[in-house]
Parts: C-alpha cells; structure tokens; sequence
C-alpha cells in the first residue's frame, strides 16, 4: 500500500464550468486533490493558507488578471518555486510569451486540450519536479 502524499492542484479561473469539469477530472486521480479560486485576488489570499505543489491559471479573470497573479507569485519567496500553468482561450503568441517571460512553466489553451490532457500533462510536470 501506497504512502505517497496527494499532489494539491490550484486551479484559479472564474469559470464555474472549468472549475466543475476539473475538480471532478482531478478528484478521479487518486494521486490528486484539487481546491480552486474564483479570482486572481481571491486565489492569492488563498495562497497565503496553504502551499500546492502547481498551480492552473486563467489568464482573462475580473479583479486581477492571470499575468498579475503570476507575477505575484513568482516575487513571493514562498510561493515562486511553485510550478504555474497557464490555462486560458488566449491562442494568441503574445501572450503565450509574456506567460513565459512572466515565468509560466507551461501555457495550455482550454480549446485545445481536453480536461484529461491536462491531467495527464500535470502528472507529467509533477514527476519530473
């Protein structure tokens, strides 16, 4: 029997929808537990209670913007050796780069990724880490 300790996924999004399809798609992992934030203010507050071990950002979210929370956390000592996806509809080069010069380790467009892709590629960053 297994003792490994459940990865925590972070999901930031202010779509109800996304948050439903992958709480449930995560909470089917048994290697996973998921919690979830409406907003980018809202999912640093949140930061400050807990540590995940990735974070899945929305990019186009009211109150703060997914580049602002990036930001933020990658200048948090505690918070920027956290792996951050972003996981947004902007298919747009620009912002994929601006992601990545923010310091994103991954940029997935929901359109071109099923919930279980994800998965499996945040499974994928999680055992190289």
């Amino acid at each position: 029997m297994s003792t490994a300790r459940k990865k925590t996924i972070f999901l930031i999004d202010d779509d109800s929808l996304i948050q439903k399809m992958y709480t449930a798609k995560f909470s089917l992992q048994p290697s996973f537990t998921i919690q979830s934030a409406a907003n980018g203010k809202d999912g640093l507050k949140k930061l400050q209670e807990f540590i995940p071990d990735l974070i899945l950002l929305d990019i186009m979210m009211p109150e703060m913007d997914g580049f602002d929370v990036l930001e933020k956390i990658k200048k948090n000592a505690a918070l920027k050796k956290i792996p951050v996806i972003m996981l947004t509809n902007l298919d747009n080069p620009t912002d994929k780069a601006e992601a990545l010069r923010r310091g994103a380790d991954g940029y997935f467009v929901k359109a071109f990724q099923t919930p279980q892709q994800v998965v499996e590629k945040v499974e994928n960053l999680l055992k190289m880490a």
